[in-house]
């Protein structure tokens, strides 16, 4: 939390957000109504607490996502423009993976935002669109079946520790899920089809949906 207020992230401050609300549902299902309940309470008061105690310019930042007259947001906007109008150039194979920088620059809609010194080639900051700019609707197609496969797998192997027994062992497992889920979720807000932490829960994934059934003896 310290993390996000000091960097001003918005986007941190959006998947901090789905993060405690996919952490508060797994645990209420999992706790005691009574330890809910308890636990609930201390973390109001504790968030309350620190969320009172943020400078006023941490809120200004944060309401700016609901303006358009933001300037980061209105060049973002662009990015979507000029990926559909790519992506419908070349709808099945793309118009080759990494491409999309290049094909911002060239664009009137980076000329819109371009300031001396600053390069106009940027990312999209959309994992999702940069994929299907770069390799078309089947491309997509694959990187979003790999991404159900490895969810799919996190639930195989959750529900089959549970059933045996394993409690902890399927509680383990359905915490790596939350967090490839935010990981999924955070891609739609920065370009990187590589980021370590979606490679790590790729691999997680699969090991997960290998575990032997039930609590292993030390």
């Amino acid at each position: 939390l310290a993390a996000i207020a000091t960097t001003f992230s918005r986007g941190g401050a959006l998947m901090t957000v789905v993060t405690g609300a996919l952490v508060l549902r797994e645990v209420v299902r999992v706790l005691r109504p009574k330890a809910v309940v308890l636990g609930l309470s201390f973390i109001a008061v504790g968030l309350v607490t620190f969320l009172s105690l943020l400078p006023s310019a941490y809120w200004d930042r944060m309401a700016s996502l609901f303006s358009w007259e933001d300037t980061a947001l209105s060049r973002r906007s662009t990015y979507i423009v000029v990926g559909r109008d790519a992506s419908l150039r070349d709808p099945v194979f793309g118009s080759g993976p990494g491409t999309f920088r290049e094909l911002y620059a060239g664009s009137e809609e980076a000329q819109r935002f371009a300031r001396e010194g600053r390069t106009t080639r940027r990312y999209a900051h959309n994992t999702y669109l940069e994929v299907l700019v770069g390799t078309g609707v089947l491309g997509l197609a694959a990187f979003l079946g790999i991404l159900l496969c490895a969810d799919l797998a996190f639930g195989r192997a959750a529900r089959r520790l549970e059933a045996a027994g394993d409690v902890s062992g399927a509680s383990l497992v359905r915490a790596y899920r939350i967090g490839f889920r935010v990981v999924c979720l955070y891609l739609f807000i920065f370009s990187d089809a590589y980021h370590k932490y979606l490679l790590l829960s790729l691999g997680a994934s699969q090991v997960a949906d290998r575990l032997p059934a039930g609590p292993t003896e030390s």
